[in-house]
């Protein structure tokens, strides 16, 4: 009978550390499908997601109370299997010019048209940049945020990343909710990659992207986006909004800017600075991104041996604060790329930077050029530590134009010396 008894306590114990072990597996497998992080008294949750270009907001960057961020590995840009990343350039698409004419819906359509075809084309793509004046936001009274949302749904109903910079068109609706900061905001809410730039310096869409390694994260490569302010507008201007005065700002304590200020490029070079020096953690590439040309795309179409077209002169930043001089020397930057001048979409070599316009991307906006955009592939040699990139146009036809025409500076052609209006 002891014995019996004893079999009976040891199946019982057994039995109780059977439920024991249940209960701890279970809450085992329960923390390792959310990690918990506790910082200041505060709680956050990352869920997983094995989607590459899963673009939800509430689960890709959290900011902690001490200014760090927890990034979500899926979240993050990353050369592809193949040691490649392409990027296109859309720009100057002018979204909502008609708002209430019939024309005006045409040219949406006919601008959306254009970007699927390329994206169609292009195939495998890792980032869209929207490099400014996505919206004509002057010739918007309302639903600015739906315009906005409109011309952007080419990269987020293919789930493709993308990114923006302000132009000089984007923040002139008479929406409450169509300044800069606000646009910037609403961008960021549908999943972009956009960031604020630091409301200490003038300008909104301030930021630096990483691109990754495909399987580690070392950053190979940086795309640097400035704002480029709004040209001729004067940031003093007061607009009629819902009957009321009210100065036009870029608003939450953002500065206005109508160039690239010389607090840009303070802020541009002290953010290279974050990057550990050497020749393991120094990016291999890096590209700068912006609306309105600088005073040197005068320089090197007047004496420099061109590829591409200027059909359109070259409507300068009427102020140059030093930010080519800068990118010389510090000496990282490979290529610079923007829009504004809807006949231009030449490249030029200049103190070892590749200078390019994009390419009219939209029916919005003057001229009737052939419609398009600039591509940019980065490709990632691990062998020999180099990331190098080609560009070329790709047309609304699909058509790809890798070889552009060559232009020579001659002893006829009258330089260029002031930005054209």
């Amino acid at each position: 009978m002891k014995k019996l008894k004893h079999l009976k306590d040891i199946n019982k114990f057994n039995f109780i550390s059977l439920i024991i072990t249940f209960i701890i597996l279970f809450n085992f497998l329960e923390i390792t499908d959310c990690l918990s992080i506790k910082n200041n008294h505060n709680i956050i949750k990352i869920n997983k997601n094995n989607n590459n270009h899963q673009n939800n907001n509430q689960d890709k960057i959290i900011n902690l109370d001490n200014n760090e961020s927890i990034k979500d590995n899926e979240k993050l840009l990353r050369f592809n299997k193949n040691n490649r990343f392409k990027i296109i350039q859309f720009t100057d698409i002018h979204f909502g010019e008609g708002e209430n004419e019939t024309w005006g819906k045409e040219q949406d359509k006919n601008s959306t048209k254009v970007m699927n075809t390329i994206i169609d084309k292009e195939e495998n793509v890792d980032l869209i940049l929207f490099t400014g004046d996505l919206i004509t936001g002057n010739n918007i009274n309302g639903n600015v945020t739906q315009y906005w949302e409109n011309a952007i749904n080419v990269a987020k109903k293919r789930n493709i990343p993308w990114a923006i910079t302000f132009g000089n068109h984007d923040d002139l609706s008479s929406n409450d909710n169509g300044s800069r900061y606000d646009l910037m905001q609403f961008d960021i809410k549908l999943g972009s990659h956009s960031k604020l730039g630091p409301i200490s310096i003038p300008g909104v869409s301030n930021y630096n992207l990483n691109i990754y390694g495909h399987n580690n994260d070392r950053t190979l490569a940086i795309l640097w986006l400035f704002d480029s302010g709004d040209g001729e507008n004067d940031c003093n201007n007061h607009q009629i909004i819902n009957n009321n005065f009210k100065k036009r700002g870029f608003g939450n304590q953002y500065k206005c800017n109508t160039y690239i200020t010389k607090e840009q490029i303070e802020w541009y070079e002290n953010e290279t600075l974050k990057y550990q020096f050497g020749d393991e953690k120094l990016p291999l590439w890096e590209g700068a991104f912006f609306h309105i040309p600088l005073q040197e795309y005068m320089l090197v179409w007047n004496y420099g041996v061109c590829f591409g077209f200027n059909n359109d002169s070259i409507a300068c930043q009427k102020t140059n604060s030093g930010l080519f001089n800068k990118f010389v020397e510090i000496g990282r930057i490979r290529m610079i790329s923007v829009g504004h001048n809807h006949g231009n979409d030449f490249c030029s070599n200049f103190d070892n930077i590749k200078m390019c316009f994009g390419r009219h991307s939209g029916y919005g906006g003057y001229g009737t050029w052939e419609r398009g955009a600039r591509v940019i592939e980065l490709i990632h040699n691990p062998i020999k530590n180099k990331v190098t990139s080609k560009t070329y146009i790709t047309f609304e036809t699909g058509q790809q134009l890798f070889s552009q025409p060559r232009h020579f500076p001659n002893s006829t052609q009258i330089p260029q010396t002031n930005c054209t209006d």
